[in-house]
């Protein structure tokens, strides 16, 4: 009678509505040149309250309202894959982020866990940062990726036993 779900919808994490996402550019004082920056934002996957109701009324149509959506698959992180990807590899952005990343926490197993990412800035890097965040073409092509494997073996229909989930950096961005 339960239903469960895929791993799916990689994105900023929310707190009271609020994205969590922070950018910090720092100077000796408001009229001086950025000397370094900070950035870190958390992200986190599965369905938004929405998406939960229009997963059990799609589930509801298909079958009958005797069935749930119980959650997702039993899931644990990729060791060939633990940390956060970041890319593409050749993107002038997604290279400067890669080389300023201090620390990323483990991905998330459970929808609505969160995973954080830190980074620090040298001055060239953050005043290229801080122009590049007001543009969302510039992030065009930079990614952000996860990897899961799934856990349990006891699934009907068997599914892929590993997950990649990926968000672009600009449409992060744009949700801001």
């Amino acid at each position: 009678m339960a239903y469960v779900y895929a791993p799916f919808n990689l994105r900023l994490s929310e707190r009271e509505g609020e994205k969590e996402f922070a950018f910090l550019a720092y100077r000796p004082d408001s009229t001086e040149e950025i000397i370094g920056g900070l950035l870190h934002f958390l992200l986190t996957w599965g369905p938004t309250p929405d998406q939960r109701r229009e997963l059990e009324s799609l589930l509801w149509m298909r079958t009958d309202s005797s069935r749930y959506v119980a959650g997702s698959l039993l899931l644990e992180n990729d060791p060939a894959a633990p940390d956060l990807d970041i890319g593409p590899p050749d993107h002038q952005l997604a290279r400067l982020l890669v080389r300023s990343l201090n620390s990323v926490a483990s991905p998330p197993v459970n929808p609505g866990g969160k995973m954080a990412a830190s980074f620090s800035f040298s001055a060239e890097d953050a005043r290229t940062l801080a122009e590049a965040l007001g543009d969302a073409k510039a992030w065009k092509d930079v990614y952000v990726r996860i990897r899961l494997r799934t856990m349990g073996k006891g699934y009907l229909p068997l599914p892929p036993t590993e997950f990649t989930l990926t968000t672009m950096f600009s449409q992060c961005l744009e949700s801001l």
